[in-house]
């Protein structure tokens, strides 16, 4: 499942992060967007287009075009 079909506070595992290499990529597995790594959604932007998730002790806003690219398993 895509990471932007998760609900509010659904745990999951990040399974991969299907973008073409660029510096935003790199900076996404600098930030912990890797394999095995644990994310929560938490706040979505009041007109959408982006939503905040917990990863690694810390609160990242991805946008949601992003998050389409970025496949989870639901625990």
């Amino acid at each position: 499942m895509k990471l932007s079909d998760l609900g509010y506070l659904q745990e999951a595992e990040i399974i991969s992060v299907d973008m073409e290499e660029s510096a935003y990529t790199k900076r996404l597995r600098e930030l912990g967007f890797l394999g095995g790594t644990m994310i929560v959604p938490l706040y979505r932007a009041l007109f959408g287009g982006i939503r905040a998730y917990w990863l690694r002790g810390s609160v990242i806003a991805v946008r949601d075009a992003d998050a389409n690219k970025i496949m989870v398993r639901a625990i």
